[in-house]
């Protein structure tokens, strides 16, 4: 009979037990770093909490103050129009209907201008 080839047996130079060590020890390297970035990945989700708390704790106060000095500046301007073109020259009906329709005016401008940069005014946009 002949002999069985060398590659039919497995050649290993060391003992099973050293191979079975290597192997614990790459499991334990892997969990280790499993934990590592775990920790880090927590840490990351953590730092991004903080700081959607840390913005909506400023932003809700300074949202507010910023409706309220906006009316309270409309209601300075509004009664300073209205003194202003309550005058002599000009008729009671004046007033009003200069006031209404510079605000109705400004709010159509405001809002086409909103519009055209949510939606756009339909034309393709040039590609770069």
């Amino acid at each position: 009979m002949s002999e069985p080839s060398e590659t039919a047996r497995p050649s290993t130079t060391e003992p099973p037990a050293t191979n079975v060590s290597q192997a614990l020890d790459a499991v334990r390297t892997i969990a280790a770093q499993v934990l590592i970035i775990s920790d880090a990945q927590f840490a990351i989700w953590k730092m991004q909490a903080t700081r959607v708390v840390a913005l909506a704790l400023l932003a809700i106060p300074f949202a507010v103050g910023f409706v309220v000095f906006s009316i309270y500046g409309v209601v300075l301007l509004d009664q300073a129009a209205s003194a202003a073109l309550k005058t002599a020259p000009y008729p009671e009906w004046f007033s009003p209907l200069v006031r209404g329709g510079t605000y109705t005016f400004i709010t159509l401008i405001v809002m086409f201008v909103i519009w055209r940069q949510a939606i756009g005014s339909g034309a393709p946009k040039k590609k770069k």
